[in-house]
Order: C-alpha cells, then sequence, then structure tokens
C-alpha cells in the first residue's frame, strides 16, 4: 500500500504538497482544484510501465491520461530550472521512492527520469542520476545497501542481479496494477468489440473492457480473488457481478448475462436478465451500463493493487450511490487500496457509517477537500478525519454545506 504521496513543481501543485494515504481515500471539493492531478501523478507511472517497466520516461500521453506536453504538467508559477519531484513512501519495508523529471529535448510529449533514489530509515540505499554533461552517462550508486537484506533487494528489482544501466520508474511493486474507471465510462452498448487481454486483467478506463473480462473469466472457469466479497457460494465472477448489481440496484435477480458470438469472432454481446425478462444495455437505466465496470473492477482487484474510481455516483439513485460505497469499502478492507473522486455527499456519509458500524476503522479513511484559495496559486487542502461515531472532525466552509445553505433558504 502507498501511504504517502508527495508532489511538487507537478501541474498545480508549485510548492511541496503532502498527501498522507490509507485504505480507501475519497478525493472531493471545488471544480479544478487539484483532485485530477493529484490521481494524474498514480496514473501516468501506470501507462509509462506499460511501454517498458525499466523506463526512464513518463510518457504524458497513453492509455489512461492525455495531458499534452511538458509545460501542461510542470507547473506555471515555478522557474523553468526547477524540476519535477514525485515521492511515493510505500507501507511493505517502509521504503521511500523519490524520483525527479525534467523536459525531454527531443519529445515535448513526455518527461525524462532526472534522478531516482530509495531512501530506508532515511538512508539512500541505491539510486540513479544523469550526468549533466553527457545525456549518455548515467551515474549509480549504492550506500547502505545492508539496510536491504537480499531477498528483498531481489524482490525488488527480480530481472537484475546488478544495477548497471538499470534505472526504473518501477520497482516491482504496485504501480503496473492500477484498476483505473473513469468519469467518462461507456455508456449502454449494442455490442463490445473482443479485445485481447494482457498479463494485467483489468477493465479499462471507460470500462471498454468489461465484458472481455467476463467473458475470460468465465472460460477459464476463475473464481473471483476475494472469495470473501461474494454474496453467495458461487464465487464465479459473473455470478457475483449479478449479485451486486441486484444489491446495489436494488433489484431482486439481476443477471448480468455474456453471450459469446461464436458466428462473429469479433464482437460479444451483453444482456441484463431482470426476473423473467432479458434486455439489452439500450433497453435499461444508464446506472446499470456505468456501474458495471466499477463492480467488476472491485471484484477482480488483487490484494495489494489499486483501484481508481471517478465519479462513481453517476446516474445512480442516493440508495444505490451509498450501497456502491458498502462494496468499495469491502474491497478496500481486502488489501486493495480505493481511491475514490467524488461530489456526492452520498458517498461521504456511506464512508462515514461504515466506521460506525466498524465495517471499516477511521483510520482506513482518509478524506481530502479541495477548497478555494483566493490567496495562493496553491490548492487549499482540508483533510477532515472520521471519528469512531461516524462525525467529522472539522467542517470547513463549503464541504458538502449547500443541502443546508438552501435549506436556511427555503426557511
Amino acid at each position: 500500500m502507498i501511504t504517502s504521496i508527495s508532489l511538487t513543481n507537478f501541474k498545480c501543485y508549485g510548492e511541496t504538497t503532502h498527501f498522507p494515504l490509507t485504505k480507501i481515500n475519497l478525493l472531493t471539493g471545488i471544480n479544478g482544484k487539484g483532485k485530477s492531478s493529484f490521481l494524474q501523478s498514480l496514473l501516468l507511472f501506470r501507462q509509462s510501465v506499460e511501454h517498458s517497466p525499466n523506463t526512464k520516461i513518463l510518457y504524458l500521453n497513453g492509455s489512461c491520461v492525455n495531458l499534452g506536453v511538458f509545460e501542461n504538467v510542470k507547473n506555471s508559477f515555478t522557474s523553468t530550472k526547477e524540476d519535477i519531484k514525485i515521492v511515493f513512501r510505500i507501507e511493505s519495508h517502509q521504503l521511500l521512492f523519490a524520483y525527479t523529471f525534467t523536459e525531454n529535448e527531443t519529445d515535448t510529449r513526455s518527461i525524462d527520469l532526472k534522478s531516482f533514489w530509495i531512501e530506508a530509515n532515511d538512508d539512500v540505499i541505491m539510486g540513479f542520476r544523469k550526468e549533466k554533461k553527457s545525456t549518455s552517462k548515467r551515474k549509480h550508486w549504492i550506500s547502505k545497501q545492508d539496510v536491504l537484506d537480499q531477498e528483498v533487494f531481489y524482490m525488488l528489482f527480480p530481472t537484475r542481479t546488478t544495477l548497471k544501466n538499470y534505472a526504473p520508474i518501477y520497482p516491482n511493486l504496485s504501480f503496473k496494477k492500477i484498476h483505473y474507471v473513469s468519469a467518462d465510462r461507456l455508456g449502454p452498448q449494442e455490442f463490445y468489440p473482443k479485445n485481447n487481454l494482457g498479463d494485467f486483467i483489468h477493465v479499462g478506463k471507460k470500462g471498454e473492457y468489461v465484458v472481455d473480462v467476463l467473458s475470460f473469466y468465465k472460460e477459464q472457469q476463475n473464481t473471483i480473488p476475494n472469495t470473501e466479497l461474494a454474496r453467495s457460494k458461487n464465487h464465479f465472477l459473473e455470478t457475483q457481478a449479478s449479485e451486486w448489481m441486484s444489491y446495489i440496484l436494488d433489484t431482486e435477480n439481476v443477471n448480468v448475462l455474456i453471450n459469446e458470438n461464436n458466428e462473429n469472432s469479433y464482437i460479444n454481446t451483453l444482456t441484463f436478465k431482470i426476473g423473467t425478462k432479458t434486455y439489452t444495455p439500450p433497453n435499461v437505466g444508464f446506472g446499470y451500463s456505468y456501474i458495471l465496470p466499477i463492480i467488476v473492477a472491485g471484484l477482480v482487484a488483487k490484494e495489494g493493487e489499486i483501484l481508481i474510481i471517478e465519479n462513481p455516483e453517476a446516474h445512480l439513485h442516493p440508495r444505490a450511490q451509498s450501497r456502491l460505497t458498502n462494496f468499495l469499502a469491502k474491497v478496500a478492507s481486502m488489501g486493495v487500496q480505493v481511491f475514490i473522486e467524488s461530489h456526492s455527499d452520498h458517498i461521504l456519509n456511506a464512508l462515514r457509517v461504515a466506521v460506525k458500524k466498524e465495517e471499516l476503522a477511521s483510520d482506513d479513511v482518509q478524506i481530502f477537500y479541495f477548497a478555494n484559495d483566493t490567496e495562493s496559486s496553491q490548492p487549499k487542502i482540508f483533510m477532515p478525519k472520521i471519528d469512531k461515531n461516524g462525525g467529522l472532525t472539522e467542517w470547513p466552509d463549503g464541504f458538502f454545506d449547500e443541502w443546508e445553505n438552501s435549506l436556511m433558504e427555503l426557511v
């Protein structure tokens, strides 16, 4: 699990901004104040290591995000000489991974790794730095290597026995395995093109691979990785997706059915059986198609992986929003680190209820409220905590208070 992320000179974060993280992390607040930028710091790593796990480049445009060119991701209020710095602290072995990036001189759509180092107990144990005089040479160093035993060393770098010519963006940790479902999800589809799934099984940022994932699990007769998420004794993905759909949408006997078109090797179709009647996605509410990728992503995510969901509340009734949050809380309790970007008070309140019911501990939930700050170019971020009774330690101005404000106007 990532226990913290620090951003410096990255997009709206000119000064170093520190984000303490836990099992389930809720990002909410004013539009355009840094929520998406924070998530993009993770997604850039995910899409870059798809090119190569040993890459020395962050690709700004890829499978998760399209951020344009270097000047779009570097903070506009800092000097052009200032590097972008991203630091991750990992729970496993209490390691800190720090990266600095600079402009790629030949391709403005990517940024170069300038230096990289790992710290344990504030001691640098290994790292990499570009030589200033020559871009063709690299400088490597190892100090206090005894901080990591050999078993841990090879767990982090399993494909190399030395550091020669090796400067990884991503050691053997969980950045590669980030499940991401964006706000811009596919709506109801008449059919789904068949796609080849790689080693990392995921639904795609728009949910475009959700039928491929369901079909793959069905063909392989694979059960869901975390069987404690199952709502019945049948642990197959298609069944559990159906049962969670029924619960979340408060509709009895919803069945998700994958119809593999043997006559056409290029497409699959999806239907929803509700009671005794079967419907194609365009003939049921948008909510069905919008939450299916979220449910499937949560069910196939494995312990140690990351799940990022944007606006899970889209097209959902308030009760469905609360129940979907309950599902995501259970996913987080299974060891999957969850990030939710949302503007819904029902999402917040469902997390508060989960803490009060002891389904989550207070320390399992981290809230970030991104507020207006007219006096600074930096985002102003509040971090209210949920106490054991479901109360909040603070309620900043603008933090889910519009219902109360409107009520006062009516009174």
